[in-house]
Formats: C-alpha cells, structure tokens, sequence
C-alpha cells in the first residue's frame, strides 16, 4: 500500500525496506491488557462449559423420554396381549359351556325318546305296584283296618 501511494503521488521513489522497531508498552497497560486477555478467556471457558453442560442436560432428558417412550410401548404390549389372552379364554370358556349345554340337551332329548316306549299301559302298572308295594302298611292282629283301592285293580 505504501509503494502504491508513492507511485501515485512521488514518482521515482521507491521504497527498498520498511523497518519498524516492536512498540515498548508501559507495565500499567499490559498488564491492564493481560488481566483483560484473561477475563476474556475466563469468559470463554465458561460459555464452552455452560455449553456443553447444557447439550448433557439435553442428552440426559432426551434418553429419559426415550426409555419413558419404550416403557409406555412396552407396557401398551403387554396390556393388549393379556387383553388377547383372557378374550381368548373367554371364548373357549363359552365355546366349552355351549358344548356341555349341547351334550346335556342331547342326552335329555334320548333320555325323552326312550322314556315315550316306556310310557305303556303294563309298565305303568308294574310301576304302580312297585309303589305300592313300598309305600303299603301290613297289620297284624285282631282287628284290621279295610283296605281300599280306588278302582285299581291288580290282574
């Protein structure tokens, strides 16, 4: 830059070498400075540490709702596949109740249909006569009571 505003303004001179002698500071400034560079850096390092602090906060919270999130879906789980499992046993339970009923009502049915070949004018006497032949007093002795059939008559 110094060349060119020589060329510009004196021309012919030219510049061979610059030198320039490294300023003596006073001890009051640089040291004023020193303490400033260090505050500076102090501030720095703290920033960086808030920084990074913060980004470990934010990684601790985001792995708890991460595991929150598994447990949730983990749990969804398991509440639908018990869920599934006492459907599943209650619809065996009422498959198993409508197969009983079914065999109970079949076996009344068979037992009904039998029941109409017995229904006959000999078995009912023959169970007639059992009847009777549980339920009827015998006397023994001097006087005995008459006894009376009402119109049946035993062949």
């Amino acid at each position: 830059a110094l060349q060119t505003d020589l060329d510009k303004y004196a021309r012919g001179v030219a510049v061979m070498a610059v030198r320039m002698t490294k300023p003596s500071v006073p001890p009051s400034i640089r040291s004023n400075y020193e303490a400033m560079e260090e505050q500076r850096t102090a501030a720095l390092v703290a920033e960086k540490t808030k920084e990074l602090v913060q980004k470990q906060m934010e990684t601790e919270r985001l792995k708890t709702i991460s595991a929150a999130e598994k447990d949730a879906e983990e749990s969804a789980i398991k509440t639908k596949t018990e869920a599934e499992r006492v459907r599943a046993k209650a619809e065996t339970k009422a498959y198993e109740d409508k197969l009983v009923a079914d065999t109970k009502e079949y076996a009344v049915k068979a037992e009904a249909a039998a029941n109409e070949f017995l229904l006959t004018d000999a078995y009912l006497r023959l169970q007639q006569t059992r009847v009777w032949e549980h339920t009827t007093k015998a006397y023994f002795g001097e006087r005995i009571p008459n006894l009376m059939l009402d119109a049946v008559r035993l062949e």
